[in-house]
């Protein structure tokens, strides 16, 4: 009888594990399309992120510019609560002279529905900011556009449940609100992925703008940078 339960307990043990990777595979299978991300390109309003990221989410969206030999980086950190679905923004200017990073500058700043935020105009960071206007609200992703693309790099690893592409879109026309960048100058690069690991189940896409090198010798944005991080991304209908 004791040897019947032990097989037994091995039986349900193995089945129990295939039905959780079945479910695992299918799940890694599903983000490789990335269709889901037309829900979150363009968002007008970041309430919505509480749709699609029920327990909460955060972006990080970082200028940087050269100006006489020095690299100047503004980061603007929003956070969105899950429990009192309030979003918050905090704000560094850093500057990087001859490799060494110095923080010159923390602010809050406050967050008036849409995607727009109060930003003070007596901080050293306030030029950096003027019109600021995140890439999540201007840029209108569709999973479409990426069939013509070039492809730069794909990390497959369905062992750790990790899926994410690069792509280049370097004719994907203007951003809405970015009227500072010169798209002939700068390219796109957008890298969609997800962790599927059964205790890490986050959601990442990072979508850069950037000047080619050599950088010029004058006061000009060389990049921008925006990363949505969230966990147990949902899809829901837009």
């Amino acid at each position: 009888m004791g040897k019947v339960l032990k097989w037994l307990s091995i039986l349900i043990a193995c089945i129990g594990c295939i039905f959780f990777l079945g479910e695992k595979w299918g799940q890694h299978m599903a983000v490789r399309s990335f269709v889901y991300l037309d829900q979150l390109y363009p968002t007008k309003n970041l309430e919505d992120l509480f749709e699609a990221f029920p327990k909460g989410f955060s972006i990080l969206h970082v200028k940087t510019y050269y100006e006489n030999k020095t690299t100047m980086q503004v980061s603007v950190y929003i956070k969105g609560e899950p429990q009192t679905r309030l979003i918050t923004g905090d704000v560094e200017l850093e500057a990087d002279v001859n490799g060494k990073r110095q923080s010159l500058e923390k602010f809050n700043i406050t967050y008036q529905g849409g995607t727009s935020f109060n930003i003070p105009t007596d901080k050293k960071a306030s030029p950096y900011l003027k019109n600021f206007q995140l890439l999540l609200a201007g840029f209108s992703y569709r999973n479409a556009d990426l069939t013509s693309k070039k492809l730069v790099r794909v990390y497959d690893n369905p062992s750790y449940g990790r899926y994410y592409k690069e792509y280049l879109l370097n004719e994907l026309g203007p951003i809405e609100g970015q009227d500072e960048l010169d798209l002939e100058k700068y390219q796109y690069s957008i890298e969609f992925g997800r962790e599927l690991a059964p205790f890490n189940l986050r959601f990442r896409s990072d979508l850069g703008i950037d000047m080619s090198t050599p950088w010029p010798q004058s006061n000009t944005l060389v990049s921008v940078r925006e990363v949505i991080n969230g966990d147990e991304f949902k899809v829901t209908e837009k």
